[in-house]
């Protein structure tokens, strides 16, 4: 309601990521913060095309990659949740 398709969402809470994924569904890029790994991690079940692939995301983040770039899958430039 109060952006505009291209404007920049950011969310410094991001829990599970439900404004991100809005945010996207809708047209706007979003930055999305959160300390807890294990929340973060599992908001790759929003951006992937299967429960697999959401799995072997989460895996490989809790393993210890220090970041967790979910790329768009709908066509527009990409998402980086960090």
């Amino acid at each position: 309601m109060l952006t505009d398709p291209g404007d920049i969402v950011l969310d410094i809470f991001a829990g599970s990521n439900c404004t991100g994924y809005m945010a996207e569904k809708l047209g706007r890029r979003w930055m999305a913060f959160e300390t807890n790994k294990e929340y973060l991690a599992a908001s790759a079940i929003r951006f992937t095309q299967s429960i697999e692939e959401a799995k072997r995301v989460y895996n490989e983040f809790i393993k210890g990659n220090s970041s967790l770039r979910l790329v768009n899958l709908r066509g527009n430039t990409g998402t980086d949740v960090v």
